[in-house]
C-alpha cells in the first residue's frame, strides 16, 4: 500500500499525521461525491436537505414554497454542495469513537445526527448570508 512520507521536519509530520486520522479516505471521497451531487442535482439535494431541517428552520425563514426571488435557486445550490463539509466532521467524529471502542450502532447514530445537524448549519449560513 501506498504510504506517504514527506521530508519535511518532525514537527510537519505530526500535523500530517494528524490529519491523516482524522480524514480517512473514504470520508473524503464521500464529500467529493456530495459536492458533485449538490452542484449537478441543481438543487434537488440542496432542496431535500431543507425539508429535513424545516422543523427547526421553518419558524425563522419560513417555508421553501414561500420563498421567492433571484437567490433561492442558488442557495439551494450552494447548501447542497457545503453539506460535504458535514462528511468530514461526521468522519472525524467517527474516528474518535471508534479509537474509543464506541459500538457500531452508536457510531452510525451520532454519523446520522452530525449529518442532520451539518445540514441545518449549512442552510442557516446560507439563509443568513443570501438575504
Amino acid at each position: 500500500m501506498f504510504r506517504f512520507r514527506p521530508a519535511w521536519p518532525e514537527s510537519h509530520r505530526n500535523r500530517l499525521r494528524v490529519i491523516q486520522q482524522f480524514l480517512t479516505r473514504k470520508h473524503l471521497f464521500a464529500a467529493a461525491i456530495v459536492m458533485m451531487l449538490g452542484f449537478f442535482s441543481m438543487g434537488a439535494l440542496g432542496g431535500a436537505l431543507y425539508l429535513a431541517v424545516t422543523p427547526v428552520l421553518a419558524p425563522f425563514f419560513g417555508h421553501m414554497g414561500d420563498w421567492h426571488g433571484d437567490w433561492v435557486w442558488p442557495a439551494t445550490v450552494w447548501a447542497g454542495m457545503l453539506w460535504a463539509v458535514g462528511f468530514l466532521a461526521a468522519g472525524c467524529l467517527d474516528h474518535r469513537l471508534r479509537a474509543r471502542g464506541v459500538k457500531l450502532t452508536v457510531r452510525v447514530m451520532a454519523f446520522a445526527v452530525t449529518l442532520w445537524g451539518a445540514a441545518a448549519l449549512c442552510w442557516l449560513v446560507v439563509l443568513v448570508v443570501s438575504g
